[in-house]
């Protein structure tokens, strides 16, 4: 976990040419380096702050993100590990496919013809603060326990998730989180299934919520006890088994395999290679665990899936 938020993707961000004022212009490329957590408008502040010197349109406040290479545009409501993923992750059997730094393309439309298009970082920490907002509840049942949150503490989830500080974004959620799996209503889960034919990196993003716990006899639901996850005290964590032939204990961490099931995919799990955080996942790993390690700061955990080449 603390590997992952340490972790650092370097960005080269430049101007688009039809946004270029002259020839004669100072540089128009600017460098960042972006934790996986934080978003790209919050890390293209400086940058875009840099090309309002050589803009051609001043009229225009739109800020739209393109891949340099496939020009596609980005979603700057997810964070841009996921991002970087699914725009980097293509060759089977590796991790990443690509030249580094990750080459980005900032342009100022004039009309808004893309609805990725965004007009302020404020539209851009809402679009964080809505995702937090639905993962609690999905947790907790409500919003209650983000919105007893004081201003303060809600902000520094938002700066902690920008700067890839894990201790201050602990700090910032540790009454957002149930501490154990019987507490958990939902866990919030984003499925993000790529559809390698389409034009760029295009993907579905699906949402399935499970509960932390689910009735030992339901089909792909794996022995995964984890210690840290489980109070102790109540029936539910201690796995009270079920009788033969009976659905009645509740001793099961649901599997990312389970969820991939209930999303009635066109393929089987093994059809798709998963990545979470840039990393390789079996479809057996306990989603709990998955989701209590390497969510992100919206406390959502990014499932990418990649449909496996068909053999040849």
């Amino acid at each position: 976990e603390q590997d992952v938020w340490k972790g650092k993707i370097p960005i080269e961000f430049s101007l688009a040419q039809v946004d270029i004022l002259s020839s004669s212009s100072p540089s128009h490329i600017y460098y960042a380096l972006a934790s996986r957590y934080a978003y790209l408008l919050k890390i293209a502040e400086d940058a875009i702050e840099h090309f309002q010197q050589i803009r051609l349109d001043f009229n225009s406040n739109d800020v739209l993100f393109l891949n340099s290479v496939t020009s596609q545009p980005l979603n700057s409501s997810l964070p841009i590990g996921v991002l970087f993923d699914i725009n980097h992750i293509a060759a089977k059997d590796t991790v990443y496919n690509g030249p580094l730094p990750w080459k980005i393309t900032i342009t100022f439309p004039t009309v808004s013809s893309s609805s990725l298009s965004i007009s302020s970082l404020k539209q851009s920490e809402s679009s964080f603060f809505h995702s937090v907002k639905q993962a609690v509840a999905l947790l907790s049942g409500s919003t209650k326990r983000f919105n007893d949150l004081s201003i303060e503490r809600q902000r520094s989830l938002w700066t902690a998730a920008n700067q890839g500080s894990l201790d201050d974004w602990r700090h910032a959620c540790e009454t957002l989180q149930p501490q154990y799996l019987c507490e958990m209503k939902q866990l919030p889960v984003r499925v993000l299934l790529l559809h390698p034919s389409s034009p760029g990196p295009g993907f579905s993003l699906l949402q399935r919520p499970l509960p932390g716990l689910m009735p030992s006899s339901a089909k792909g639901f794996g022995p995964h006890h984890d210690p840290f996850l489980r109070c102790g005290r109540c029936s539910r964590c201690q796995g009270t088994p079920s009788l033969e032939g009976l659905a009645g204990g509740w001793s099961e961490e649901p599997s990312l395999r389970a969820l991939l099931a209930l999303l009635r995919l066109p393929r089987a799990p093994e059809g798709y290679r998963c990545f979470i955080q840039g990393l390789p996942v079996s479809p057996d790993s306990p989603l709990a665990q998955l989701w209590r390690l390497l969510a992100h700061g919206d406390l959502f955990l990014y499932v990418l899936l990649f449909p496996e080449p068909a053999p040849s």
